[in-house]
């Protein structure tokens, strides 16, 4: 019996330490994570991500609460898109 408890304790250790979600080890502390600088061209869409943005919208199902942002968020993407498209 001594031995199943000694394996099961053992088990017990190597799963729970395979669950930790946030493991902190004796003299480390957590370090946060940076976002990477972002520039302003890097928060710009191109055309590419504005059509897949769109034919995401039109390939979704809305319930009725969010019709009217969505519309107005389609009108923007696709008024940005019309955009790039003319050149």
């Amino acid at each position: 019996m001594v031995k199943f408890t000694s394996i099961r304790n053992l088990f017990l250790k190597i799963v729970m330490g395979f669950k930790a979600n946030n493991l902190t080890i004796k003299g480390d502390s957590p370090k946060p994570k940076e976002n990477p600088p972002s520039t302003e061209e890097d928060l710009l869409l191109n055309k590419e991500e504005l059509k897949y943005l769109l034919t995401l919208i039109k390939d979704s199902t809305f319930q009725g609460k969010d019709i009217e942002t969505i519309y107005n968020l389609t009108w923007k993407l696709q008024k940005a898109f019309l955009f790039l498209d003319k050149d």
